[in-house]
Formats: structure tokens, sequence, C-alpha cells
């Protein structure tokens, strides 16, 4: 069963209800409630055991409260149970997206399209401005992964007010999706940071190092980096898959991309660019209206850099 509550009049009031009470823009609670549905059409269909949900999105939504923020992307790995040709690959790629986008208006992103991955926007009716994007790859080994449960903002407040009625009238429902572990994005995020300050792009992708310090926190996380053993498995298979993507892609980075993290030799190119788009993020991604410190979360990186430093990663 897919939800309806977009298709009746009482969807705009709950936005912006919603909105207020989550402390987002209503585009965004507009926007959660299309990427819940795109991924409840994925969860019922019989491709969902094939799909991993990672990044941004996994977080907010499979670990609600664990970055405090919104997320406005699908990204998700497709890892078929066994070695397919690269045309039968490709069709069940087209077939998710297919699947995903179904009722929704759709447009492929020619820049990032291949037979290994799709990248496009999906957005319901003339709502361009509420667009989506959905990207479908194979860049990494989803592993570790689980299933989790998630349902939108909208039907989180009505749970949170007691309007249990409310959600049977709107047929909303909560979807068990595969979803990359909180331990693998934690590190796929702090590589991305160095990444992305090598590249120049870190102004705008700031969010990964939110992610980082808001994770840091958390209590798998915790556990994670006092197990020295196993969070120098996870991220020996991220930095691999990391080459891989990068090498597939022809991205060059500026450094080899298995070598040792070594925060304090690039911390100087988190720039004043990088300070000011990050110490703003309260304007429009948080559920706060705190200000976030850039300084301290350097002092967060270089913690972590000193783990990693003792087990030569």
């Amino acid at each position: 069963m897919t939800i309806r509550l977009h298709l009746l009049p009482e969807f705009d009031e709950l936005c912006t209800v919603t909105s207020r009470y989550r402390h987002l823009p209503e585009q965004a609670i507009r926007r959660d409630y299309f990427i819940v549905m795109a991924l409840g059409k994925l969860s019922t269909s019989i491709m969902n055991p094939y799909c991993i949900l990672k990044g941004g999105t996994s977080l907010s939504k499979c670990h609600p409260g664990s970055i405090e923020r919104f997320s406005e992307d699908i990204d998700l790995v497709y890892q078929p149970k066994s070695r397919e040709s690269h045309r039968a690959f490709e069709r069940n790629l087209q077939t998710i997206e297919k699947i995903m986008s179904d009722g929704m208006s759709i447009e492929p992103i020619a820049g990032e399209r291949s037979a290994v991955n799709k990248s496009a926007y999906i957005w319901y009716d003339e709502h361009r401005e509420d667009r989506i994007k959905l990207e479908i790859g194979s860049a990494i080994r989803a592993e570790p992964r689980n299933l989790q449960p998630i349902q939108s903002y909208i039907q989180d407040f009505l749970v949170d007010q007691g309007h249990l009625d409310d959600i049977r009238r709107f047929e909303l429902r909560s979807y068990e999706i595969q979803c990359l572990d909180i331990t693998r994005t934690y590190i796929e995020k702090l590589l991305a940071i160095k990444q992305h300050a090598y590249d120049g792009s870190l102004a705008r992708h700031v969010r990964h190092i939110h992610d980082v310090v808001m994770l840091t926190h958390h209590e798998n996380i915790v556990r994670l980096l006092n197990d020295l053993q196993n969070l120098k498995a996870i991220v020996s298979i991220a930095k691999q898959d990391a080459t891989s993507y990068l090498e597939n892609r022809s991205i060059p980075i500026g450094y080899a991309s298995t070598a040792p993290y070594e925060f304090r030799f690039w911390e100087t190119m988190l720039s004043r660019d990088v300070r000011e788009q990050y110490e703003s993020l309260h304007k429009s991604l948080l559920y706060t209206d705190q200000k976030p410190s850039l300084d301290d979360a350097i002092d967060v990186l270089r913690s972590i850099d000193d783990i990693l430093t003792r087990i030569g990663e």
C-alpha cells in the first residue's frame, strides 16, 4: 500500500505544522514525505532485498536523532545476490528507478549516468522545486548493513501528538529497508571530508563535518572507536571502495586514498568559506537554532585522527 496523503487537502496544512514542530522549511517536510513514498515503493518490490540505502538519508531516516538534520537525497547501492551481465545489471538499475519514480516526474542527470550508475531528479506533480536526487549505483560493498524502519516527519509528528486515528485515516505507514550500518556510514563521511578538502569542494559539503561531529557521540560509534580491530577493518574496506570509486570515475584527489588520514597535515584546508558554510547550517538544515562551531568540529576531527594514527590508518 502506497501512502496517499499528498492527494488530500490536509497535506499542505500538515506540512506547515510539521515544519514548525521540526524547525525545518515546509519544502523539507514535503521532500521528506516523497522520499519516504519512493522508498516505500521500493520496500514492497522484488528489488528491495538487493538495494541498500546509504549516506545522510540513511542516518536521518534509519537512525532518528543521530545527526539532527534534514537530508534530501536518496543514495542507493544495488548489490545483486549473484554476478550479473552488464546488460542485466543496467536493466535492473532502470527497473529500480522506474519503481521508485512511479507516479512522479523524472529528469535523468546526463552527466551522472552509466551502465553501473543511474542518477535522476524526481518530483511529484508540477512541484519541480521539491525535486529529490535519486542515485542508484554499485560503488561500494554495502557491508555491514541491517534492516531498519522508516516513516515520514509528518507521521512522526502525528505519533508524537497522539493522533493515531489520523495516521490510519491518511493511510500513513512505516516501511522496512536495507540500510548501510551506521559505523560504515560514519567512516564514509570521515573519508569524504578529506576528499572534498583536497578537491576544494568542502564548503559545499560541510554537512559531512556536521554528521561526523554528531555521530562521534553516538553509542555505536563510541563502541567502534574503542574496538580498534573492528575500526581498522571498516576503515580498510571503506578506503578500498573509495579507491575503486575514484578510479572508475577518473576523479583526481591529490593524495593516495589508502594513505593514513593525517588530519593535522591538511586541516588548514578548512578555509574561511568552509567556516562560513558550516556555521550557517542551523539556518537551513539543522533541527536547532544553535550555531555550530567549526573550532569544536576541528577538535573532534583531531581526536579521531589520533585514534586512526594508533591503528596506522
